[in-house]
């Protein structure tokens, strides 16, 4: 509701798209984001993501324990405020696939995310993955063409 916490929100998810160099300065926003509004919680999923792929591959800059300890609290957070947000369902499940190695448990959160937003092409990217590591690749292919698809803008469409 809050014209500011939305702007500053954008601004870190613009942020977010030029990771790993983008990360810090987008926890920034979001953290100035939930300054203006404690309950806005796409903005603690978005912590979320960061945290999550500040530990990953993608960077590798957190301990894998700080990371997903961080990036799970902020995906709970966000799904305690609105268990509806694709964008939360997508960031617990990415890590419990990429840290807990929980993959049934990181497969019915994305599935959720694609069932309530199948728009959200992140959810089906890190699907793709969770598939793969699954033995499942040719379900994983589908993944990865349906996020082409849903995201073709998608500024990290090569990770």
């Amino acid at each position: 509701d809050d014209p500011e916490a939305y702007g500053l929100f954008l601004k870190g998810r613009y942020h977010w798209n030029k990771r790993p160099a983008g990360t810090y300065a987008a926890i920034e926003c979001f953290q100035k984001a939930l300054d203006r509004d404690p309950k806005y919680a796409p903005a603690y999923a978005s912590l979320s993501d960061c945290y999550n792929t500040l530990g990953s591959w993608e960077a590798g800059l957190l301990s894998p324990e700080e990371a997903y300890s961080k990036g799970r609290a902020y995906a709970e957070k966000s799904l305690q405020l609105d268990p509806t947000l694709a964008e939360g369902h997508t960031a617990l499940g990415y890590g419990l696939l990429h840290f807990a190695w929980d993959l049934g448990a990181a497969e019915r959160s994305i599935t959720e995310a694609i069932r309530l937003k199948p728009s959200y092409g992140a959810a089906h990217h890190w699907y793709s993955h969770l598939l793969v590591a699954a033995r499942r690749f040719e379900e994983s292919r589908k993944q990865s063409l349906e996020y082409l698809q849903t995201d073709p803008a998608d500024p990290n469409i090569d990770g």
